[in-house]
């Protein structure tokens, strides 16, 4: 096999440190980096093919997080939705500074790409520091994990989209709270989602503290 570089970041504006692997669409990935962009909170890119072969590959910053209200530090990977949205985490930030799930809306026309926070993690019941990423069913709900908070071993949740005259609300619902026990406790993953059931590991917890795999089924 043979291997070629196709971006060398830098760590300034164009991001740094992508921790998470990409997804594909017309030929085009996408991606994400835990440090750099405009704000060193990390970033969403774009890598686009040269138009010959041998040539240069092109990186666009999609969004640059600030590291405050609309999220930083996205550990994890992206996810389509319908009209090309994408959806994400992010480990910090957020309302409360405890991570994120946030969309990305491609501007028309060439415009820039718009973020919209869907749901800020608390710390609490509902979760923290959402590093894993999300999956998405048919319905376009989201599936996702939150890593340990101050008062959890870990959380599996459910973002629910209400639309009420065009303008769309999402609400969490925690599908299982860890205990830390035989149960499983710190979620390091995201879900694989197939006929409704959920499924995910930890790395704590269990018969012998060594964490689990685990299903959770509606």
């Amino acid at each position: 096999w043979t291997e070629s570089i196709l971006y060398n970041f830098t760590g300034l504006g164009d991001g740094g440190r992508p921790y998470s692997g990409l997804i594909l669409k017309a030929k085009a990935l996408y991606g994400t980096t835990l440090d750099g962009g405009s704000y060193s909170a990390g970033a969403v890119f774009e890598l686009t093919p040269p138009a010959k072969a041998g040539g240069a590959w092109t990186e666009s910053v999609l969004y640059a997080f600030t590291g405050s209200s609309d999220g930083g530090k996205p550990y994890a990977g992206l996810i389509f939705g319908k009209a090309g949205v994408l959806y994400g985490t992010t480990g910090l930030g957020g309302s409360s500074g405890y991570g994120t799930v946030f969309q990305l809306t491609p501007g028309k026309n060439g415009a820039p790409w718009t973020e919209s926070v869907l749901y800020s993690f608390t710390g609490g019941p509902d979760g923290a520091y959402a590093r894993y990423g999300v999956v998405a069913d048919a319905k376009g709900n989201l599936y996702g994990t939150s890593g340990v908070g101050p008062t959890n071993y870990g959380v599996v949740f459910e973002l629910t989209p209400t639309a009420i005259k065009k303008v769309v609300t999402w609400a969490e619902t925690v599908l299982w709270n860890f205990t830390g026990g035989s149960d499983g406790g710190d979620t390091t993953a995201g879900l694989a989602l197939s006929g409704g059931v959920l499924y995910g590991t930890t790395s704590l917890g269990g018969q012998y503290g060594k964490g689990i795999v685990f299903s959770v089924t509606p």
